[in-house]
């Protein structure tokens, strides 16, 4: 079991590296929509099923998960905003990049 539980962590520490890698790329220049497609990335597996033993490796790819989906949603709503007309509605998506980041950070740093 201990085994397996180290492969476990080693592939969710390679897959938050890797959101983690594009998630600063994507900070440069992104869409809702690519944004999108890395939370679908970081959400847990449909067949998945808790485990005492990989909870907080679970909770931190969850808050890391929703992070995205929040930062996605309100860059979506920027873009709905900004094509109607009243651009002072727009909200700052710069602390919700902060919020993102350091949330995928700790989810690498439990998996690690």
């Amino acid at each position: 079991m201990l085994g397996q539980q180290r492969v476990t962590n080693f592939e969710d520490h390679d897959l938050a590296q890797a959101i983690h890698r594009e998630l600063l790329e994507l900070r440069a220049r992104t869409t809702p929509v690519e944004l999108s497609v890395l939370a679908a990335k970081a959400e847990l597996p449909e067949n998945w099923q808790p485990d005492e033993s990989r909870a907080s490796i679970d909770d931190a790819r969850t808050d890391a998960w929703l992070a995205i989906c929040r930062l996605a949603s309100e860059m979506a709503n920027n873009e709905a905003v900004a094509s109607e007309g009243p651009v002072d509605k727009m909200v700052s998506t710069d602390p919700l990049w902060s919020v993102a980041i350091d949330r995928v950070e700790a989810w690498i740093t439990e998996a690690g």
